[in-house]
């Protein structure tokens, strides 16, 4: 006769929450379903996996009159062979110092909800009162309380560091917003602050003439392939300010009538350089006096725009 090998149920993790008595049916049931299914099976399985499962004591208890599968009541028949082959000690709950695994459970969930609910308040907390100093131009008191213990406990380090970086934008500290800087393109970040952080820094090298910062941020936002639009528009501003280009001469003039009023802003400066790279000193004068008139006349807005 062809011998068949019936493999044991293993111990899973999740078993430990699991009474003996529904460990002790789940052996019972797959062992008689493999009986039925298997000729020359034997019952020696069925006591095995309950020894494995319930404890040593439950193979000795193992009794010969196993529930029958055809029976109508054939699940309160496994309830009782369960109860019977647990001695009578149907729902023993497992526990540590006295508390069952279900309250620990509960006791842990509530834990970590309530951990999560004063990590959110305190960063909303500390959230307001940056942006109150900030607003208030409070900029020292905002960069004390950017280093204060709370404000590290619950504050990310790039965030800190994006925090100070802008504070000293504000204040006109170059020094200390070119190591800001240096410190947040050496950081980790996800794609969405690394995207921020490359427009942020090519503008910035770009107002103080850093032709060397700007091309190295150029070169790694190009490597990426996204935001090609604003992309090109930087590698246009590189050019013409960093390179002394005027390729962008006819261009800039064909869009500049239609062009929104910053973009319009943006054209008469970068057409201005671009005469004055070009030795035509009355261009670049007439498109200098453009732009300064544009700025101090700056559109009204609408109700639309208002609202």
């Amino acid at each position: 006769m062809r011998s068949y090998r019936i493999p044991s149920i293993p111990v899973h993790p999740i078993w430990i929450c699991v009474s003996r008595q529904n460990r002790a049916e789940l052996c019972l049931k797959t062992y008689i379903q493999m009986e039925q299914a298997i000729p020359g099976a034997k019952r020696e399985p069925i006591c095995q996996t309950a020894s494995h499962a319930l404890g040593p004591s439950a193979e000795d208890s193992c009794l010969p009159a196993r529930p029958d599968p055809m029976r109508v009541d054939y699940d309160t028949d496994i309830r009782a062979f369960a109860q019977r082959l647990l001695g009578g000690n149907v729902f023993e709950p497992v526990t540590f110092a006295g508390i069952t695994l279900p309250l620990i459970s509960f006791i842990l969930f509530g834990a970590a909800l309530a951990f999560l609910l004063v990590v959110q308040v305190a960063r909303t907390m500390i959230s307001n009162k940056l942006q109150n100093l900030f607003a208030s131009k409070l900029y020292d008191e905002f960069l004390d309380t950017v280093d204060e213990p709370l404000t590290r406990f619950f504050i990310p380090a790039y965030n800190r560091t994006y925090l100070r970086l802008n504070a000293f934008m504000a204040k006109g500290s170059v020094e200390k917003a070119m190591e800001a800087f240096d410190q947040l393109l050496a950081m980790r970040s996800t794609r969405a602050q690394r995207d921020d952080l490359l427009f942020k820094a090519f503008q910035f090298y770009m107002q103080q003439e850093d032709f060397k910062g700007a091309k190295a941020v150029l070169d790694e936002m190009q490597s990426y392939g996204r935001h090609e639009k604003r992309v090109e528009e930087c590698v246009q501003a590189y050019e013409i300010f960093g390179n002394n280009s005027y390729a962008y001469i006819d261009e800039m003039e064909a869009a500049f009538d239609e062009a929104p009023y910053a973009l319009k802003v943006s054209y008469a400066l970068m057409l201005a350089a671009q005469y004055a790279s070009k030795k035509d000193g009355e261009a670049a004068e007439k498109w200098q006096d453009t732009a300064r008139e544009l700025l101090e006349n700056p559109p009204k807005k609408g109700p639309a725009e208002t609202r």
